[in-house]
C-alpha cells in the first residue's frame, strides 16, 4: 500500500464479490484498492453543505395524524434491490413537511426536484418542503436501494393549508413501483405494516445534518480535503460473510465485524500504512 499523501483507511462496507485469495476457508486476504473520490475545493459544495445545515427541519406536523406504513415490491428482497416509488397528490398547501425513510438508501424527489436523501434509514429524514409543493398535482418520486435482506419504504407528508387544516400523504397499499425511473413497468406494492412495526420501529430523526443531506452531493463518492485519498480494505462477499452491521476494535488495534444474520465473527487486520501488505480477515 504505497501513499504518497495522508490516507484515511477506510473500511467501507459493500456486497458484491471482489476476487480474494484465500489460505484457508476461514482466512482471506484482499489487497487494498483506492476507490473513488472528489477533492473539496470549497465553491459549490461549500454551498451545498450550507443549504444541507440550514434546510428547514419542520415544525412538528408529521408527529400528528394516521400512520403511513411500510412498503416495498416484494416480501423478500436481496443486496442491490432498487425499486423507483410512485404516488400523485393534491397541492395547495401553505406548510407542508416531509417524514421519510428507507431501509437502506432514499432519494426522494418532488415534481422532479430532487429535495433529499439519506443513508440512514434508523435516522428519517424530516424537513419543510412548502417549496417544492405546487397547486394543483404533484407528483412524488423515492429512489429506495436495499442492502441487506430486509427492505422498506415509509414516506408521511402533512400539507396544512391557511385555515390550519392538515391533509396526508401516506405511504401505502395505492402507491405503484417501478424497476425503471421513468415509471414505464409499474406494479403494485406489498405493506410490511404500520410506523411502529418491526424490525424498524419507532425511528426518530437525528440531529445530525446528513439526516437531510441534499441528493445534489454525489452519492457513492466520497468528498476529501485535498491531498487525502480513501482506501477500501475489504470488500464483503456477502453470500459467504454475510450483511456487517457492528464493528469495533481489539485490544492490539484489529478490526471485529459482526454479521447481522448467522454468519458470526470476522477479525480484520488492516496492512501496515505505508506498505504493500494487504488486509487479512479471519473468521473467528
Amino acid at each position: 500500500m504505497k501513499l504518497t499523501s495522508i490516507v484515511f483507511a477506510l473500511f467501507w462496507i459493500c456486497t458484491q464479490f471482489q476476487p480474494i485469495s484465500a489460505q484457508d476457508a476461514d482466512v482471506r486476504e484482499q489487497k487494498p484498492v483506492v476507490v473513488e473520490s472528489q477533492v473539496h475545493k470549497g465553491g459549490e459544495y461549500d454551498k451545498v453543505l450550507g443549504e444541507t445545515k440550514e434546510e428547514p427541519k419542520g415544525d412538528g406536523l408529521t408527529d400528528e395524524g394516521p400512520k403511513a406504513s411500510w412498503i416495498w415490491p416484494t416480501r423478500e428482497s436481496k443486496n442491490g434491490d432498487r425499486w423507483y416509488f410512485f404516488y400523485e397528490f393534491e397541492g395547495g398547501s401553505s406548510k407542508a413537511e416531509l417524514f421519510a425513510s428507507c431501509d437502506n438508501k432514499m432519494t426522494v424527489y418532488l415534481n422532479g426536484k430532487r429535495v433529499a436523501s439519506s443513508n440512514d434509514w434508523g435516522s428519517p429524514v424530516i424537513l419543510d418542503v412548502q417549496k417544492h409543493i405546487k397547486s394543483g398535482v404533484n407528483k412524488v418520486m423515492v429512489d429506495g436501494d436495499n442492502e441487506g435482506s430486509v427492505a422498506g419504504l415509509i414516506l408521511k407528508l402533512a400539507l396544512q393549508d391557511k385555515a390550519g387544516k392538515v391533509r396526508y400523504v401516506l405511504s401505502g397499499k395505492d402507491w405503484k413501483a417501478s424497476r425503471k425511473a421513468d415509471g414505464s413497468d409499474l406494479q403494485s406494492v406489498i405493506v410490511h405494516g404500520e410506523y411502529g412495526v418491526g424490525p424498524w420501529g419507532n425511528i426518530k430523526s437525528s440531529p445530525k445534518p446528513s439526516t437531510t443531506l441534499l441528493a445534489n452531493i454525489p452519492r457513492d463518492v466520497f468528498m476529501v480535503q485535498e491531498g487525502f485519498q480513501i482506501e477500501q480494505l475489504y470488500k464483503v462477499p456477502k453470500g459467504d460473510h454475510g450483511s456487517w452491521v457492528a464493528i469495533t476494535f481489539d485490544n492490539k488495534g484489529r478490526l471485529i465485524a459482526s454479521d447481522q444474520g448467522n454468519k458470526g465473527l470476522y477479525r480484520i487486520t488492516p496492512p501496515v500504512v505505508g506498505s504493500d501488505q494487504v488486509t487479512k480477515i479471519e473468521k473467528l
